[in-house]
C-alpha cells in the first residue's frame, strides 16, 4: 500500500481510501486495488469530486438479470418502479435513499432520483469558535457511510404510459454487502408482530432489550433468523415507553374495567391526586374471594415490595391453604405509606370479601397499626415473625446469639406447623427459665 501524504478535500487520507473502498490517488504510484471476484467485478475510473481527482474502483454488481432495471424500462406508476429498483437493490447487496424530486406547477411528479444510500459526501462542517478563548469548541465525532457512490436511477414522467427510466447507472464505489450480512440491511430488518409481542412480554417479566433479544435469538435458531438487529428490540421498546408515558395508569384502569365487564367477580377500586395521577389502586377477583371465605382467618399485609419504576408500593394480602400454599387474597398499589393510604386499602378489603380477618400480621409499622385500630377493630394484630427475630439481637446477650443449642430449642418452639396454645406456652416459659431469660424483654 502506497505511502501518499495526500489529503482529500474532507480531510481523508488517501490511503485509508484505498484500504476501506479501493480509492488510489492520481500521483502515478502502482495500483493498489482491491481486486476483482466473480460477485462484484471491478474496474477503474477517473473520479472527480469537488477540488480534488482520483482513480476509484468501481464495483459493478451481479445478480438476477430479471432483476436488472435498463434505460428506457416504462413503469405504470412510480411506486412500482422505485420498488422494482429496491428489489434490485436486495438482491445486488446495497441499499437505497430517495432523493429531492422535481414536480411541475401542477404537482406532478416529473422526475424522482433514486440513489444509493452511500452517495454524495458528508458536508463539511463548519467548527464554531469557543466564547471562552480562540480554541475551536469541541463537537462530537460522528462517521459518515457516504463514499460519493454513483449508482442511482432515474424515473422520468412519461405522459399516459407511466414513468421511463431515462438514467441508470450500476457502477458503485464501495463493495456490495456479503452474502452472509445482508439479513443486517435495513431494508431486511423489519420489527413484526412476534418481535413486538416478544418485547411486551419482556418488559412485563421487567427483562431488558438485550436479554429478550438473545432469549429470542436461541428460540429460532440463531441472529441470521431472527430479522431484525438488538439496536431494533432497543429501539422498539423505546417507542413502546414513550407512548405509554404519562398515559399508563389509564391504560391500566381501562384494562381492569374491560376485566370487570367480562367477569363481574372482579373488583377493583382507585384514586388519583388533584393532577389526576394515580394516587392509590385495589383489585381483587373471585377466586380471591372465594379463597378468603374458606382460608381468610389468619391474613398477612407486606408492604415491603418498592422496586417498581413508579414508586409505587406494592402490598397484597395473602394467607395459606390447608396444604400449606401461599394464596392471595387481594392486592394494592399505594403511593405513602401514612395511616390514609393504609385505612383506605384496609377498608376496600373488608368491603369487597364482606367481612374482616380475624387475624392480620404486619410489620412494626405506626401508621399500619394506627390503620387497623381504625378501620378493624374487631381484627387480632400480630407482628410478622421475621421483624421479631430482627430484635434479638437487640434483646438477648452475645453469648447466648452464638448458642447453636439455644437457636434449635427456639426453633423447635416457633416454627411447628400446629401446636397447641397451651403447649406453646409451656415449652416457651420452660425455655425461658432454662436459659434465665424471664428478666430480658424477649417477646413470647
Amino acid at each position: 500500500m502506497g505511502d501518499s501524504p495526500m489529503f482529500f478535500s474532507e480531510g481523508f487520507r488517501a490511503r485509508n481510501w484505498e484500504f476501506i473502498f479501493g480509492v488510489l490517488p492520481v500521483s502515478g504510484e502502482k495500483d493498489h486495488g482491491t481486486g476483482s471476484s466473480d460477485l462484484n467485478p471491478v474496474s477503474h475510473h477517473v473520479h472527480r469530486s469537488r477540488d480534488e481527482q482520483y482513480i476509484i474502483d468501481l464495483v459493478t454488481p451481479t445478480c438476477d438479470p430479471q432483476l436488472i432495471p435498463f434505460e428506457g424500462q416504462i413503469f405504470p406508476t412510480l411506486e412500482l418502479g422505485v420498488k422494482f429498483y429496491e428489489e434490485y437493490a436486495d438482491a445486488a447487496g446495497f441499499e437505497t435513499r430517495l432523493s429531492t424530486p422535481k414536480k411541475a406547477e401542477d404537482g406532478t411528479m416529473l422526475y424522482r432520483y433514486v440513489l444509493c444510500n452511500r452517495a454524495g459526501l458528508k458536508p463539511k462542517k463548519k467548527i464554531p469558535s469557543n466564547t471562552k478563548g480562540n480554541e475551536p469548541k469541541k463537537q462530537r465525532q460522528t462517521v459518515s457511510i457516504r463514499v460519493d457512490c454513483m449508482a442511482r436511477i432515474v424515473l422520468r414522467h412519461a405522459g399516459n404510459r407511466g414513468y421511463r427510466v431515462n438514467t441508470f447507472d450500476e457502477h458503485h464505489t464501495h463493495n456490495m454487502v456479503p452474502e452472509g450480512q445482508r439479513h443486517l440491511m435495513n431494508s431486511k430488518r423489519n420489527v413484526n408482530y412476534i418481535h413486538q409481542m416478544m418485547m411486551l412480554t419482556g418488559m412485563k417479566a421487567n427483562i431488558g432489550p438485550m436479554k429478550t433479544f438473545r432469549f429470542y435469538k436461541e428460540l429460532v435458531g440463531g441472529y441470521d433468523d431472527v430479522g431484525c438487529t438488538a439496536q431494533d428490540f432497543k429501539n422498539y421498546g423505546r417507542d413502546l415507553r414513550a407512548f405509554s408515558d404519562g398515559v399508563d395508569a389509564r391504560i391500566l384502569v381501562d384494562n381492569f374495567r374491560d376485566k370487570q365487564e367480562s367477569c363481574p367477580g372482579f373488583k377493583f377500586s382507585f384514586d388519583t391526586f388533584e393532577d389526576t395521577t394515580l394516587k392509590r389502586l385495589f383489585w381483587v377477583d373471585d377466586c380471591s374471594i372465594k379463597n378468603f371465605k374458606l382460608y381468610g382467618d389468619a391474613v398477612s399485609y407486606d408492604a415491603t415490595y418498592r422496586t417498581n419504576k413508579y414508586k409505587l408500593i406494592f402490598t397484597p394480602f395473602t394467607g395459606r391453604d390447608n396444604h400449606g400454599r401461599c394464596i392471595t387474597f387481594g392486592a394494592a398499589l399505594i403511593s405513602n405509606e401514612d395511616v390514609e393510604s393504609y385505612s383506605w386499602v384496609f377498608s376496600k378489603f373488608v368491603e369487597s370479601m364482606g367481612a374482616h380477618p380475624l387475624i392480620l400480621i404486619t410489620d412494626q409499622d405506626p401508621a399500619m397499626r394506627k390503620a387497623i385500630e381504625n378501620v378493624l377493630p374487631n381484627t387480632s394484630h400480630r407482628l410478622c415473625m421475621w421483624h421479631i427475630l430482627m430484635k434479638f439481637a437487640e434483646k438477648l446477650p452475645n453469648h447466648l446469639m452464638k448458642d447453636s443449642e439455644l437457636k434449635e430449642k427456639f426453633n423447635n418452639i416457633v416454627w411447628p406447623d400446629l401446636v397447641e396454645p397451651s403447649v406453646f406456652e409451656e415449652k416457651w416459659h420452660c425455655l425461658m427459665d432454662e436459659y434465665d431469660l424471664d428478666g430480658n424483654r424477649c417477646p413470647p
